[in-house]
C-alpha cells in the first residue's frame, strides 16, 4: 500500500531507502488494519450472490423460489427445525436462500432483521425478506415471491404461500429487506 503511494508520488525513485523503511513499518504494524479495511470494502460481495437487473431474471428468480416451495410445501413447523420433518420460519428462509439461490443468509430471525438493506413494501421484488412482528416479543420471517405473496413456515400450517393482503399479515408487517443485488 505504501509502495503504491510512494511510487505514484515518485518519492521512492528519489529516496529508495525510504521504501525499505515503509515496507518494514507496513509489514509489522499495519498488516491487520489494512486487511480489516480490505475485508470491509469487499463485504458486499459476501452478502449477495448475483445481480438481477431485468424482468427475465426477476421471473427466473420467482420460478426458482416457487420450485423450492413446491418441494417444501406442507412441511410441519418445528422451532429450531432444519428439515422437511420440521422447520421454523428463519430455517426455511435460510435453507431457501442457500439451496434455491446459492446465497448465505443468517439462520435466526433476529439476525435476518439486520441483513441486506431496507426496501419499502411498495418496492418489494421476488427474493426480498419480509419481517413481521407477530407479538410484542416475537418476529416472523418469510420470502416475497411477487404478486403480493410470500412463502414461509407458519406455526399453524407449516410451509405455505400466503397473501400480504391478509389482514393478519398486513397488520404484523414490520419491514422488508433486500439481500440480492439488483443494480443495473
Amino acid at each position: 500500500m505504501f509502495e503504491l503511494m510512494l511510487w505514484i508520488s515518485g518519492h521512492a525513485m528519489q529516496h529508495p531507502h525510504t521504501l525499505i523503511t515503509y515496507n518494514r513499518i507496513a509489514g509489522k504494524k499495519l498488516l491487520f488494519p489494512v486487511l480489516l479495511i480490505m475485508l470491509l470494502l469487499s463485504w458486499p460481495m459476501f452478502v449477495t450472490a448475483g445481480t438481477y437487473n431485468d424482468s427475465a431474471s426477476e421471473t427466473s428468480l420467482r420460478s426458482a423460489l416457487l420450485r423450492h416451495f413446491d418441494r417444501w410445501e406442507g412441511a410441519p413447523y418445528r422451532f429450531g427445525g432444519n428439515s422437511r420433518y420440521g422447520i421454523d420460519c428463519s430455517g426455511f428462509v435460510h435453507i431457501t436462500f442457500r439451496d434455491a439461490l446459492d446465497i448465505e443468509v443468517p439462520r435466526s430471525t433476529e439476525l435476518l432483521t439486520r441483513t441486506g438493506y431496507r426496501v419499502s413494501s411498495r418496492h418489494m421484488t421476488a427474493g426480498d425478506i419480509i419481517i413481521f412482528r407477530t407479538s410484542r416479543t416475537n418476529l416472523h420471517a418469510g420470502i416475497y415471491v411477487g404478486n403480493g405473496q410470500f412463502i414461509h413456515a407458519s406455526k399453524s400450517k407449516g410451509v405455505i404461500l400466503s397473501d400480504l393482503s391478509n389482514p393478519y399479515w398486513a397488520n404484523a408487517y414490520e419491514k422488508s429487506l433486500r439481500v440480492i443485488d439488483r443494480r443495473i
